[in-house]
């Protein structure tokens, strides 16, 4: 399955900058089981949209759970593979990697 997620506020200098940043920061990310594959983008005004992997949730949805309770050795585990996939990719910026982009 796959996402498509289109920019709305398309006249919006900041924004447009915002969601081409977003996408070069995908295209530089290498394959790893905990992010959501990046398949290609458009940026061409007034079309602008990334198409990705469609998650069943992030890690930030999973973690507002009530019913969901973490051991601390997955924890750890999720905060091992997130700082494994920062360390393959070194020209991403902190903001990059929400919670709410992280995949479980």
């Amino acid at each position: 399955d796959i996402a498509l997620k289109k920019l709305k506020c398309q006249r919006i200098p900041t924004i447009m900058e915002e969601f081409r940043r977003e996408i070069e920061m995908l295209a530089r990310i290498p394959p790893h089981p905990n992010v959501v594959k990046f398949y290609g983008a458009s940026t061409l005004e007034g079309d602008m949209f990334l198409v990705e992997e469609l998650a069943q949730m992030s890690l930030e949805e999973l973690l507002r759970l009530e019913d969901v309770h973490l051991s601390w050795a997955n924890r750890i585990k999720i905060a091992v593979d997130t700082a494994a996939a920062l360390v393959q990719s070194p020209h991403t910026e902190p903001e990059d990697h929400a919670s709410r982009s992280q995949v479980c």
